[in-house]
């Protein structure tokens, strides 16, 4: 029995630990993007599931990091308390506007609902007082019987230039920004939408050859 109780626990461990990272976005999106083979934007099909690979451009509107007020397209960002002994959670945030990829044979709107899955910008890094109106915004008690309690963060970001993949299923409609391909056929633009259930996955992808490297990390 002496010998059986830390196997369990080891295992038990090991069982969360998977969980834990089948539960990272990052691996969520990745896992997504695996199940459909990669194509080019000018070959996307209507109504058909498509992942695409290109770089990121903005479409309408760029917004504002949480932390740190860095231009961008997209965010996620978790905050953990630093001064106790397990670092619980006490807020995760994450959102995106609509967004362009475009590679060498085309550009596709990318309209979402986005599973956020691209890189954090840094490891966990101590909260900067002026961020901690974040946390009170959300109902979190900042005030300790002494002193402010302390917090980590750390942020993932989308910003124009980034190389991305992309999947989602794919809606082909006319682009008033082309020309027409014909003279009463207007041209046609890529949109990838998602639902709350089923978010369009993005990922980074660095230099060809980091794929596997970025699905394995």
């Amino acid at each position: 029995m002496e010998t059986v109780l830390p196997v369990l626990v080891a295992i038990g461990l090991v069982i969360a630990m998977r969980l834990d990272w089948l539960s990272r976005p990052r691996t969520r999106a990745w896992r997504a993007l695996r199940r459909t083979k990669n194509t080019s934007i000018a070959e996307v099909k209507d109504g058909v599931p498509a992942r695409i690979t290109g770089t990121v451009r903005v479409l309408d509107e760029t917004m504002k990091s949480p932390v740190g007020k860095t231009t961008c397209i997209g965010f996620r960002l978790e905050i953990e308390q630093t001064d106790q002994r397990r670092r619980p959670n006490v807020l995760r945030r994450e959102d995106c506007r609509a967004f362009v990829i475009a590679d060498d044979s085309g550009a596709a709107t990318i309209e979402g609902p986005v599973l956020l899955g691209v890189d954090w910008e840094d490891d966990w890094s101590v909260l900067p007082q002026h961020a901690y109106g974040l946390l009170e915004a959300a109902g979190v008690i900042t005030e300790g019987l002494l002193f402010r309690k302390r917090y980590m963060f750390r942020q993932a970001l989308l910003v124009p230039g980034d190389r991305v993949s992309a999947c989602g299923v794919a809606f082909c409609e006319p682009d008033p920004t082309a020309p027409p391909v014909a003279m009463r056929a207007p041209a046609l633009r890529p949109h990838l939408r998602g639902t709350k259930r089923d978010r369009v996955a993005v990922a980074d992808v660095g230099p060809i050859g980091d794929v596997v490297k970025l699905i394995t990390r």
